[in-house]
């Protein structure tokens, strides 16, 4: 994919919320929650604020999910371009399952049947405790396991990129300290979209929680036009270097007074 790159816009990194309030209450961002579910929350670390799925671990059916979706009222790709779509995610002790789409529409709809490029922490799809702590990428009519087996509690960065021409994404990952993707690779190409509808435009994001879900995790949503696989999340380092940096400025300022 050669389309020209441009910057990443941020969508959500969930700090302005309260924590442990539903997202189905905040701006551009609307629930659907089953009689006797509840909805995705704000959940909280040291520092940082994410989208949680840990209420769902009462567990249903398909039936029965939380399905939330994020719509800012614009589009985010136009039909036939290029486009990245950048988040960071979690999966939890006893793995999840747990997806995050993009859509065609800006509307909840008809759920997964309105998404394009789909990535699933877990796929319990055997009724089983199985599955449950790869990440997949929906193709065409089935989720291909990426190979990525998720460390718990520990964020993965995951780039999409879609081209919204030939209706296919491709997904990279990347986690320090993981020797699968230590540095960031491809781990799924040229995947099909599920919804392949001509001259649609991509809309809204999707995430979704299922089948006992026991945790998982979402943050810093970002997208840009193009591909762009440069990080748009400072890791800790770059934190730590600028703090350095800006240490020694001030000394300096103060010998030269």
């Amino acid at each position: 994919m050669t389309a020209a790159q441009a910057q990443f816009v941020l969508l959500d990194d969930f700090e302005s919320y309260t924590a442990g309030s539903s997202i189905g209450a905040a701006a551009n961002w609307t629930s659907t929650v089953p009689v006797g579910r509840s909805d995705n929350t704000v959940g909280t670390e040291t520092g940082n604020q994410y989208l949680s799925t840990a209420s769902n671990a009462a567990g249903g059916t398909y039936d029965g999910d939380v399905h939330s979706v994020f719509n800012n009222g614009s589009t985010l790709l136009a039909d036939a371009a290029t486009g990245t779509f950048f988040f960071r995610a979690q999966i939890g002790t006893g793995g999840a399952h747990a997806g995050v789409g993009m859509g065609i529409t800006d509307a909840l709809d008809a759920g997964w049947n309105d998404a394009a490029g789909i990535v699933r922490l877990g796929n319990r799809t055997d009724g089983t405790t199985s599955n449950r702590t790869n990440f997949y990428g929906y193709n065409a009519s089935t989720y291909d396991n990426l190979n990525v087996p998720a460390a718990v509690d520990e964020w993965y960065n995951v780039w999409v990129v879609l081209d919204n021409a030939a209706d296919t994404y491709d997904v990279h990952m990347q986690r320090d300290g993981d020797a699968t993707v230590a540095t960031q690779t491809l781990v799924g190409d040229d995947l099909v979209f599920r919804n392949t509808t001509a001259a649609a435009t991509i809309e809204s994001i999707f995430i979704r929680a299922a089948r006992d879900n026991t945790f998982a995790a979402f943050d810093d949503l970002h997208f840009a036009q193009g591909s762009n696989l440069a990080n748009p999340v400072p890791e800790p380092s770059a934190f730590a270097l600028l703090a350095g940096l800006l240490g020694l400025s001030v000394a300096a300022v103060r010998r030269r007074s």
